[in-house]
């Protein structure tokens, strides 16, 4: 009863927008690199390589 608040809290998840991808919420989508879907934060491999 004395350690009833060490417990573990669930961690949240969000289905990105864009990709459809679970993710934390108010974080950049690793999958995608959108934070929003009009956002795009992560360049591509593609177009990083030009």
């Amino acid at each position: 009863m004395r350690r009833a608040h060490h417990a573990l809290p669930t961690m949240a998840y969000i289905e990105c927008k864009n990709c459809g991808e679970l993710k934390r919420p108010h974080m950049v989508c690793s999958h995608c690199g959108y934070y929003r879907e009009d956002m795009p934060v992560l360049a591509d491999a593609t177009s990083a390589e030009k």
